[in-house]
């Protein structure tokens, strides 16, 4: 968790000087505000952004061969993104990192492996690698599918200690977002749903808001 949260803290503070220093610079030249929500010309082009994606939200585990288990926490993730936006289409990859938080209770009777289960903690983190494709409804608003695939010494999420562990897992997602421009960086908001993909025995699902921040760069 010390290095999500170092990283955090590092692209804030980076973030901050960049939209400072753009904002005034724009700011002296033009004379006029620097955030537009002014539809955006429609070129027959593409564009390339870099961007900084921070994603966080509630997540909850459900496990089939414990199901009085009620599983909840946090899931975050932050990464850097190169994505290719064409006049309809947004299509990106990106690599991460992400952190999950888990608490859960039971019932005397629930837990694997023969055990009396009544409550556990997880703490999970690794890194993230992500396939995204958004589809442009208007001017500001994009909606898509997103593929995470997770890895590190163990992402199976599991409550059982016995259980075998897992290098990587898939999460699949849908998501919303909204864009707009501010100092010559497109700026976007918005939600994400996401669930596991072929966790055995086990669903990892929840939301996240979803802040992504970009620039052009060729």
């Amino acid at each position: 968790m010390t290095r999500i949260f170092f990283v955090s803290i590092v692209f804030g503070f980076f973030l901050g000087y960049v939209v400072r220093g753009h904002a005034a610079e724009l700011s002296a030249l033009s004379g006029r505000s620097t955030v537009s929500t002014a539809p955006r010309p429609k070129s027959a082009g593409a564009t390339y952004l870099l961007s900084a994606i921070a994603a966080t939200g509630p997540a909850g585990l459900a496990e089939s061969d414990s199901p009085d288990l009620k599983t909840g926490g946090n899931f975050r993730e932050i990464l850097a993104e190169l994505s290719r936006s064409a006049p309809r289409w947004n299509f990106g990859v990106g690599f991460g990192f992400f952190a999950a938080e888990l608490t859960g209770t039971a019932n005397p009777s629930s837990g694997g492996s023969g055990l009396s289960l009544t409550s556990y903690s997880r703490d999970v983190e690794g890194e993230v690698a992500r396939l995204s494709a958004r589809y442009r409804l208007t001017d500001h608003l994009e909606a898509g599918l997103t593929a995470d695939l997770l890895f590190g010494s163990n992402v199976s999420f599991s409550s059982d200690f016995f259980d075998e562990k897992t290098n990587s897992a898939w999460l699949g997602g849908t998501e919303m977002l909204y864009g707009f421009d501010v100092a010559g960086m497109r700026v976007k908001l918005g939600a994400r749903y996401f669930a596991s993909l072929g966790l055995p025995g086990r669903t990892l699902s929840g939301f996240q808001g979803v802040l992504e921040t970009g620039v052009p760069v060729f």
